[in-house]
């Protein structure tokens, strides 16, 4: 809990002072405030900002709720070219719901997905919650010899519910799968390279692409598991979930991979859509 506070140590802040600023409200009568500081600073109505002089006039209320949107409006403007998840050192592990609060509320627009878990990564880029996100960072070009294997268990025939297996970091094996999704159709596609390194792949990406494009139309639910960098992660949710499933599948669900030795995937899932 502690880390998740450091690491958005500042939208918290920003949340805080909106708190406050409603809090005040109810404790202190602006127009009395507001008063008080224009004959402490010698200075006259008129050259207040015209929005706070008609709100005052208004009495308690209306200012209060000006003050509040002024104090937002300032928070959002601060916020137009700040980073969520600026720190690559920590991992972000929040809830959709901040994500979003972040995004419309205080007016975040660009969000840094190295290391957001997989699931959330999708979510965040299937449902376009910021308007840019940061993907590239320690990520290389694939070279020509850059393969991608295609494998399939329990297909025939197809389950209407199916799960994808994306390896592309390191392979992901079947038995690390929950046993509560073994009994379905199962696509593995697999990328994965001895070298552990994180490479951006036009292969992986037209490989699930296609995937899911060529899915029999029964097919209505996938179960995602992934062990995909930010860049694929970002054009697969973006290219594949988006655009190519999207339009027939009716769920979408994605996988956490445990940190356990066994590296086994979590039972619980996330909603996609």
């Amino acid at each position: 809990m502690l880390k998740k506070l450091i690491d958005w140590k500042r939208p918290i802040f920003q949340t805080c002072i909106l708190v406050t600023v409603i809090i005040l409200s109810f404790v202190l009568d602006f127009v009395q405030v507001l008063a008080s500081i224009v004959s402490n600073a010698g200075l006259s109505n008129s050259e207040l900002p015209p929005y706070i002089r008609v709100a005052s006039t208004y009495g308690r209320w209306p200012l209060s709720v000006t003050v509040f949107i002024v104090t937002l409006l300032c928070i959002r403007k601060i916020n137009e070219k700040a980073i969520i998840n600026p720190n690559n050192n920590i991992y972000h592990d929040h809830a959709y719901f901040s994500y979003l609060f972040c995004s419309l509320v205080l007016g975040y627009k660009i969000c840094r997905l190295r290391s957001v878990p997989i699931p959330m990564q999708i979510k965040l880029v299937t449902s376009g919650t910021f308007d840019a996100f940061i993907t590239e960072e320690g990520i290389h070009e694939a070279s020509e010899k850059d393969k991608v294997k295609i494998a399939y268990t329990n297909a025939e025939p197809y389950t209407s519910t199916i799960n994808m297996v994306i390896s592309d970091t390191y392979r992901i094996a079947l038995n690390q799968l929950p046993e509560t999704v073994k009994q379905y159709t199962t696509i593995e596609i697999d990328r994965s390279s001895n070298d552990m390194t994180r490479y951006k792949s036009e292969k992986l990406v037209k490989a699930v692409t296609n995937a899911i494009r060529g899915l029999p139309q029964h097919v209505t639910e996938i179960n995602v598991f992934a062990t995909t960098n930010p860049s694929n992660t970002y054009r697969i949710a973006k290219e594949a979930f988006s655009t190519a499933g999207r339009d027939r599948i009716k769920h979408l669900y994605a996988f956490q991979q445990g940190r356990n030795d066994e590296r086994d995937f979590e039972t619980s899932r996330l909603k996609i859509y």
